[in-house]
């Protein structure tokens, strides 16, 4: 296990212990599970700020996990989304339910390209339209999402950008579609 994995695990575990026991969480801090196995790693900060409205913004670094590409990318991820929750809305759970986010995203990262020339740039940004469901059960939160998007930059000659990757599915090929999904784990506090 590397060491930035066990500091996110302590970090999780940690939080869990010392955060006080109440019906209402309104935080809550999140690590994405599928882009560990991918080449990067982000950290999500959510906050409920009142209603069925949650605000939630992450950032990433690419390059400190498994490299599935094998393309030794090295850079950034930025991500802000506006949650609107929808049915199964709790009040004594304001973050959990079915929800509906336009997310932007922001990738910039440097790569081997597969041609094996220099290393290329890839400057991505991304308006996603996720939909997910986020379950809390007790202080650790569970949160699938899917969507897909507008994109616009310079990709990847892989085509996955870290945080999305560009449309390549049922015989087709869109560089200026985006798509998303994924699995975040989590505390509440």
């Amino acid at each position: 296990m590397r060491s930035s994995q066990r500091i996110l695990i302590t970090l999780i575990i940690s939080l869990i212990a010392i955060a006080p026991c109440r019906a209402q969480y309104r935080n809550t801090l999140k690590a994405t599970v599928l882009s560990w196995t991918t080449g990067s790693a982000k950290i999500f900060y959510e906050r409920h700020t009142g209603g069925i409205h949650t605000d939630q913004v992450a950032l990433g670094y690419i390059g400190c996990t498994y490299d599935g590409k094998h393309n030794n990318p090295k850079g950034l991820i930025m991500r802000y989304g506006h949650k609107f929750n929808l049915a199964l809305r709790n009040d004594d759970k304001p973050l959990q339910g079915l929800y509906v986010q336009p997310e932007m995203i922001y990738v910039n990262f440097k790569y081997n390209p597969k041609d094996g020339s220099e290393r290329t740039r890839s400057e991505m940004f991304t308006l996603m339209s996720i939909i997910g469901y986020q379950f809390v059960y007790k202080r650790f939160v569970f949160d699938y999402f899917t969507g897909p998007g507008i994109v616009a930059g310079t990709e990847a000659d892989t085509w996955y950008e870290h945080s999305f990757t560009l449309w390549e599915y049922f015989g087709t090929r869109n560089r200026k579609i985006s798509y998303t999904m994924g699995f975040k784990v989590g505390v509440a506090f």
